[in-house]
């Protein structure tokens, strides 16, 4: 394997491992099936253990934190952006 290669390898391993960028929608939707499932739902095949129903309840803590979070940072962003504005600007906006 030639180093070229090796580099192609690695960059496509460390692209697997990031794993898939979810858009915001798609965050919100992953983030209501999951509240649907685990709070009104709770049939799950019977081969899932107490650990991996705890990974389906902290995937959905780690949703809602996603997503409050860029709501947040949203919300700074359009503060900071309106107070760059001239005062007078502002007066007249």
């Amino acid at each position: 394997m030639t180093s070229k290669e090796r580099k192609e390898l690695r960059k496509k391993l460390q692209d697997l491992a990031q794993g898939v960028k979810l858009t915001p929608q798609s965050e919100k939707v992953l983030l209501k099936h999951l509240q649907h499932t685990l709070v009104y739902e709770r049939t799950f095949p019977p081969e899932f253990t107490e650990v991996q129903l705890g990974i389906l309840e902290d995937l959905q803590v780690y949703l809602s934190h996603r997503i409050a979070s860029r709501q947040r940072v949203k919300k700074y962003q359009y503060i900071h952006n309106r107070e760059l504005f001239d005062p007078e600007a502002e007066a007249h906006a």
